[in-house]
């Protein structure tokens, strides 16, 4: 009798469509783990260019490649992938252009082995704009989910999908994403973050792609504001559960609606570098006021996404990265890596 097929430890799952000059990083990134009992799973969401051909070209018994004839919404894949064809206990969502270093899942599986009661795990990650490159803002090794929610929402942590392992029973747990969700990653961690502790391992271990044709900087602002605008909501109402200080409460809820105005202005000019024009961007002002109430830095951002020529954006996008990695970068920070 055949032994059966032990389900791997973790699934690295690269949902993908029409992208087949990025796909293969992404698939060769998470070929080269040096974890064991892993699966990489590709699903190519009905592909109408040559990423079959491009797919075709790997082989490997850790690779599993399905295919979907007609392309479905972004948030329909991702809730059928979840649902039927993870097998693995742990899951990291890589996004086609995303891709990460070669001992990232056994650094993270080692740590959920050393603290199994963590809600998940993320690292560190370079955020790339263009050719410059920024490294998130990590935490410390152990951080409790009302500590690292709040660091957050500060903007003292940056937690990107391709950066995070976590247990697909808790998301299965959580249920299906909403239809319209945009950022999936953030409704499923926001959640899972108040299961327990979380882990961080500091290290660079992957990489986030911000300025190919992503969800992230092509969202239209009010979409992208009413969603983290929700989000955050759910994120309040799960610390005001969770802390029983009505001060500490309040106070998130500032940091809260800070951040979202922060968040939106910054919108603006992301829309702005994909070519919306002023009078667009004039017209969803208009709407977005309420939000920048508790942010002052708003204003100068949605200014200068409503008067500067995209392409003059981009330049001063790529040379605030270029400044705040030469901030963040230290000989103490190289020596955690």
């Amino acid at each position: 009798m055949t032994a059966p097929l032990l389900a791997p430890r973790l699934t690295i799952v690269i949902p993908t469509v029409n992208r087949p000059k990025l796909v293969g990083r992404a698939v060769e990134s998470a070929l080269a783990q040096t974890a064991r009992n892993i699966e990489i799973l590709v699903s190519d969401n009905g592909s109408k260019d040559e990423t079959q051909a491009v797919l075709a070209t790997y082989s490997d018994p850790r690779l599993r490649i399905i295919r979907r004839e007609h392309t479905i919404p972004a948030v329909d894949h991702g809730n059928y992938l979840i649902k039927e064809q993870l097998r693995g206990e742990f899951v990291l969502a890589l996004s086609d252009d995303d891709y990460i270093e070669p001992d990232m899942a056994a650094r993270v599986l080692n740590l959920f082995d050393r603290r199994p009661n963590l809600s998940f795990v993320y690292t560190g990650c370079w955020v790339h704009y263009g050719s410059e490159s920024v490294p998130a803002r990590t935490g410390p090794e152990f951080e409790s989910p009302l500590d690292f929610i709040t660091a957050y929402f500060e903007e003292k942590r940056e937690i990107y999908w391709c950066a995070c392992i976590t247990r697909v029973a808790d998301l299965r747990a959580i249920g299906p994403m909403p239809d319209g969700t945009i950022f999936g990653d953030l409704y499923y961690w926001m959640k899972v973050a108040f299961n327990g502790d979380v882990g961080c391992i500091p290290a660079r271990l992957a990489h986030y792609t911000y300025m190919t044709d992503n969800v992230s900087s092509a969202t239209p602002v009010f979409m992208m504001a009413s969603e983290l605008r929700r989000l955050a909501d759910g994120a309040i109402d799960a610390y005001d559960r969770a802390c029983k200080d009505r001060e500490k409460t309040s106070q998130f809820r500032r940091i809260c609606d800070r951040m979202v105005g922060r968040a939106t202005a910054n919108q603006f000019v992301w829309n702005a570098t994909r070519g919306v024009s002023a009078g667009a961007l004039l017209r969803t002002f208009m709407n977005c006021v309420p939000l920048f109430a508790r942010e002052p830095s708003a204003w100068p951002r949605v200014a200068m996404a409503l008067v500067l020529p995209g392409a003059l954006l981009r330049r001063l996008i790529r040379r605030a990265a270029s400044r705040r990695r030469s901030k963040l970068e230290s000989p103490a920070s190289e020596r955690c890596n």
